[in-house]
């Protein structure tokens, strides 16, 4: 900013200052308020959550502190239990494990104790005593039995079997908490069955809720309802939400290794909201509606305007005088501006196209005269090759030279307007060819490949004919046969397409002095020796202007890349067709 200028701030930032003046202050105290809100209602539903976890874990442990006494009771006191453990006879063992089952049965005392099972290695003697199994059907109990047998007998070969504490026993469908006694060789195991005890308790207590118990990370009961929710659980949060599509209320406690989880559908906040609280948000949602409707009414009656004015001053700051301030004003004031600044932009423009004229006349000429340096190049030499041919009395040669250089006249002297079709201009370079095939003892090869909707593209006339002529004058060595090709085709770049012109000889390449400032075109830039190639770049650039690039290379000889961006119109704007006149 110059010295003394002052710093201007838009309208429009002052207003958005002054909402959020007033706006973010009540953004900030209705944040804080919600959050505050929401984790007192959360801590009383924790609060409730926990006292009824309470009960139920409370329920649980006394359960199992039961079946801990009654299992001391058998391991201290029970006769049988001792004999057992060192009976080495099958009928003796079953003897003493119907004693013990008959004299101490948990399974009378605890509904929720899946099996007692009694096990005495001398023996191999393996004997179960169903408890809440005893309503299933026969065949399902034989079906359980074999894979509890399997597991504790893994247990035991394994010597992993604990003694003195609960573990847990795995089957292919089900996790059971046990805990085992032994006397010598015999062991007696309860098996506690988590998923009946949740339902029991449930039951018991008459509350809806899921009570979901863990063994470390195994889960022991409900497992689909687990995995059909998402839970995720969080063993270091006094009380969480978790699950999903249905949010469930999650508080925890851990007793006797066991963590216990109990679940409640999340009713959400408003739902669990007081009078008062529910009165607060909706003065705050009231609040912020109105400062939202303000802001929209503004906008729309002032900032939007005054941003189409703006935007308009600008596109015309660029240089784009095409725009107008064409916006329906409902204030006064903005229509008067509006008014004036059409007015203003009218009168521009049209001092504006008096220059333009100007320059487009300036322009045409320059091109014309760019034109007349090609053709003079190219007339002399034609005179060269013809005193040459006279000279050494080829007349047959001179008269097939005359037709074919006719054609070419013809073809340059027409008044072809600014631009020729792509075909055009390629049967001038195929004539020209046949020129150069009667005056050069090895006379170059040349190939042609040309996509057929390219040939319809207007170029300006006697720009590839420019660069075949360089090939043959530039490319030509002694003891070597030139060959030339010539490659028109699309190029797909992201969402535009590219007409690619590319000119190749297999000659000595570019002078290497030369290369860079060809490469580096500037339009006051002359070179003697590239005279041609300039006035072709400069066409090219008057008439397609950024749409048009060029590059220059020696790979295996010269060859030259022009890419050009065609427009829509640019398949049928020319002074004609610019069929190739020739002679027959």
């Amino acid at each position: 900013m110059k010295a003394g200028q002052r710093k201007l701030t838009s309208l429009k930032v002052k207003l958005l200052l002054i909402f959020c003046v007033v706006l973010i202050p009540q953004a900030i105290f209705f944040v804080w308020y919600g959050t505050d809100m929401l984790q007192k209602i959360n801590e009383r539903i924790a609060q409730s959550e926990h006292a009824t976890l309470s009960l139920l874990s409370n329920s649980i442990a006394e359960e199992i502190a039961d079946i801990e006494n009654d299992l001391a009771e058998i391991a201290l006191n029970n006769e049988s239990f001792r004999h057992l453990g060192v009976a080495e006879d099958e009928l003796d063992s079953y003897i003493y494990s119907y004693d013990i089952f008959n004299n101490k049965n948990l399974l009378d005392a605890n509904d929720d104790i899946a099996a007692l099972v009694i096990y005495n290695g001398r023996s191999d003697s393996f004997y179960i005593n169903y408890g809440l199994m005893n309503s299933y059907s026969l065949n399902d109990r034989l079906q359980t039995r074999e894979p509890i047998e399997d597991a504790v007998k893994h247990i035991l070969d394994s010597g992993s079997i604990v003694t003195n504490g609960w573990f847990l026993l795995e089957t292919e469908d089900r996790c059971y908490y046990c805990q085992a006694v032994s006397y010598y060789d015999a062991y007696c195991i309860c098996l506690f069955d988590f998923e009946h005890a949740a339902i029991n308790v449930i039951k018991e207590n008459d509350i809806d809720g899921m009570l979901v118990f863990r063994y470390g990370d195994v889960i022991l009961n409900e497992r689909e309802w687990i995995e059909e929710l998402d839970i995720v659980f969080e063993d270091n949060a006094d009380y969480y939400i978790t699950g999903q599509p249905t949010q469930q209320f999650v508080v925890q406690t851990f007793k006797s290794g066991i963590a216990m989880s109990y679940f409640t559908e999340y009713a959400g906040t408003i739902k669990s909201m007081t009078i008062m609280q529910l009165q607060l948000l909706g003065m705050g949602i009231f609040t912020f509606l109105i400062i939202l409707v303000a802001y929209i009414y503004i906008r729309k009656r002032i900032l939007k305007p005054m941003h189409r004015l703006v935007e308009t001053m600008e596109h015309i700051s660029s240089g784009n005088l095409e725009v107008e301030a064409d916006w329906e004003y409902k204030t006064a004031e903005f229509y008067l501006v509006n008014s004036t600044f059409n007015n203003m932009i009218s009168q521009i423009k049209q001092l504006k196209i008096e220059t333009y004229e100007k320059q487009i006349s300036k322009e045409q000429a320059k091109l014309k005269a760019l034109r007349l340096q090609i053709r003079s190049h190219f007339f002399l030499n034609c005179l060269k090759t013809l005193y040459g041919m006279a000279e050494t009395k080829q007349y047959s040669n001179i008269q097939q030279y005359l037709i074919l250089l006719s054609n070419h006249l013809s073809y340059i002297f027409r008044d072809n307007g600014d631009l020729v079709m792509i075909d055009g201009e390629l049967k001038s370079c195929q004539n020209y060819i046949s020129l150069q095939k009667l005056n050069l003892s090895n006379p170059p090869i040349y190939s042609m490949s040309v996509d057929a909707i390219a040939k319809e593209i207007m170029i300006p006339p006697i720009t590839l004919l420019t660069f075949v002529e360089n090939c043959v004058k530039h490319g030509t060595q002694i003891g070597k046969q030139l060959e030339i090709s010539l490659n028109i085709s699309w190029l797909v770049c992201e969402e535009e397409r590219l007409l690619n012109i590319t000119i190749h000889d297999n000659g000595p390449g570019f002078d290497k002095e030369l290369l860079p400032k060809l490469n580096n075109f500037t339009e006051n830039y002359l070179d003697v020796d590239g005279v041609g190639i300039i006035n072709v770049i400069s066409r090219f650039q008057l008439i397609f202007g950024d749409r048009f690039a060029i590059a220059f290379a020696n790979r295996n000889g010269a060859t030259v890349n022009i890419f050009i961006t065609p427009d829509a119109e640019d398949g049928r704007k020319g002074g004609s067709t610019n069929e190739f006149i020739g002679s027959r």
